[in-house]
């Protein structure tokens, strides 16, 4: 249903309108993470959480793109 235009306007529309309703966009999602993040008073595990999301949230950890070239005889060719 996602694939469909209609289907994905629609809930972008919606997001956009919760979003406006509960002022909560972007910027405070990462303003929240940054001071998550340097809280002492949680745990490591949260402190670490919250800098893996700020870390994907810039694209740190996108995987890296590698492409192999096979030129020789497969098994199923033989």
């Amino acid at each position: 249903m996602l694939a469909k235009p209609k289907v994905k306007a629609e809930i972008k529309h919606e997001q956009k309108g919760r979003s406006d309703r509960l002022r909560i966009g972007s910027d405070w999602i990462v303003m929240r993470l940054e001071q998550e993040a340097s809280d002492k008073n949680n745990t490591a595990a949260a402190r670490i959480r919250a800098l893996e999301l700020l870390g994907k949230h810039i694209g740190l950890f996108q995987p890296k793109r590698v492409e192999v070239a096979y030129s020789g005889i497969l098994f199923s060719d033989v």
